[in-house]
C-alpha cells in the first residue's frame, strides 16, 4: 500500500500541506487556451481574447481562492475543479451568447 501512494505522490503538487492535483492544473490551463482559441476563431482581435484568456485567468484562480479559503477548512477534502472552471468559463459562455 506505500508503494501505491508513492506513486500516485508524483500526481500531486504539494505547497504547505495542501494538494492539488497536476490533472486540475492541466484542465485550467486547457480552459485558458481554448477561450483563447475560441475568441480568435470568433473573428475578434487578438487583444480580445487576450482578454478574455485574462478574464478566464482571473476566473480560475478566484473559485481557488474560494475553494481554499471557504470550502477546504470546512470539509477538509474539497475538488479542485467545480468553482474555478465554472467561474472560468464565463468568457466563453458570454461568447455563446453573442454569438447566437
Amino acid at each position: 500500500m506505500a508503494r501505491v501512494s508513492t506513486i500516485l505522490r508524483g500526481l500531486i503538487l504539494d505547497i504547505d500541506g495542501v494538494g492539488i492535483g497536476v490533472g486540475d492544473l492541466v484542465l485550467y490551463a486547457t480552459l485558458v487556451s481554448l477561450t483563447m482559441l475560441q475568441y480568435v476563431m470568433h473573428n475578434f482581435t487578438f487583444a480580445q481574447g487576450a482578454l478574455a484568456s485574462s478574464a478566464s485567468l482571473i476566473g480560475i484562480l478566484i473559485g481557488l481562492f474560494i475553494t481554499f479559503k471557504y470550502i477546504l477548512p470546512i470539509k477538509k477534502y474539497a475538488p479542485a475543479l467545480p468553482i474555478p472552471i465554472l467561474l472560468g468559463s464565463i468568457p466563453l459562455i458570454y461568447l455563446a451568447t453573442i454569438t447566437i
